[in-house]
């Protein structure tokens, strides 16, 4: 069995671009029925604010060791100033981390109550029409120098362009640089060419045009994505149902093992940090999986975006 050891003691560096934002959580109780409305009252209790979208793969990196290159933009404005101070109380530094004066930064508020989500409020960015494409494709060519992997976590706010994204992969492919992403939106035409993919299931249902029945299914989705968008391994996650690897040699099944499930927030970021992480410090396919799968569900049994604990990392066998 593996261990965590075998990731800390061979870091790689790893540049991560993506949309990154602001995931807020205001927690209480609701104990009656708004008069005004038909809506429960939520009786305010902690709040907390941390790093979300690609913020939150950076944190999963942190904590499991990887040196962190992040390429990504905010706006001139309090959010990404927030997004900016937490970035360097983790002592990264935050070169990649272009201010766009003419958009805003993304910020996602969640209430939550008896640990069910009652409302989400959104503040998205923008979107790209007025993000400098010359600066952040410099900012992507500066970071591959010194990466070992890229992870593309793309949340569909405006930053993951076809021009950006198509540029990235090529690029990596020219230093023949891994590139792993997590999906979002319904054009994936600008992933291709990368070396692994990381879709839910609704995602994968949506991609190939019907829905997802049993493993069988999941395996002909899965070479389907591969074949069409030329990629080498086709990640599916599948809740409760566990994890599935296809790729042109295999086809393999990973039952989760959540114990409890409470919040699938971030989930999804780190599946794609443990399995980097893993696959690039020389571990195999499916015991990279087999290691992502489980931090995983360590993970939704938290409130909140919440990355993989350092202590939870190192209880994991893999």
């Amino acid at each position: 069995m593996l261990t965590i050891d075998k990731i800390r003691n061979n870091p790689s560096s790893v540049l991560v671009f993506g949309d990154i934002m602001l995931d807020e959580f205001i927690i209480g109780s609701v104990d009656r029925i708004s008069p005004e409305a038909p809506v429960p009252i939520v009786v305010g209790g902690d709040s907390l604010a941390t790093l979300g979208g690609c913020g939150n793969v950076i944190r999963n990196l942190f904590n499991i060791g990887v040196n962190i290159n992040l390429v990504s933009a905010v706006g001139d404005d309090s959010t990404g100033k927030i997004i900016k101070e937490k970035i360097a109380k983790m002592g990264l530094e935050f070169d990649g981390l272009l201010i766009c004066k003419e958009t805003r930064s993304t910020r996602k508020m969640r209430v939550i109550a008896e640990r069910q989500h009652v409302v989400r409020v959104d503040w998205d960015s923008d979107g790209s029409g007025r993000l400098d494409s010359d600066k952040i494709l410099d900012a992507v060519s500066k970071g591959l120098q010194y990466s070992d992997g890229v992870i593309i976590s793309d949340y569909d706010k405006g930053l993951c362009t076809e021009e950006i994204i198509s540029f990235l992969i090529k690029e990596a492919q020219k230093n023949h640089i891994d590139v792993f992403v997590d999906p979002k939106g319904r054009d994936w035409t600008k992933y291709f060419g990368a070396t692994l993919i990381t879709p839910n299931l609704k995602e994968a249902e949506m991609i190939i045009g019907n829905s997802i029945e049993n493993e069988t299914e999941v395996e002909l989705a899965g070479k389907k994505i591969c074949d069409l968008f030329n990629i080498k391994t086709c990640i599916i996650t599948r809740g409760s149902e566990g994890i599935s690897v296809i790729d042109d040699r295999q086809c393999s099944h990973i039952p989760s093992n959540a114990r409890e499930v409470f919040d699938v927030s971030g989930a999804g970021d780190t599946v794609i940090a443990c399995l980097t992480s893993a696959l690039l410090s020389g571990i195999d396919l499916i015991q990279a999986v087999a290691f992502a799968n489980s931090a995983a569900g360590l993970v939704v049994g938290h409130t909140g975006t919440v990355p993989v604990g350092i202590d939870e990392l190192k209880s994991i066998d893999f």
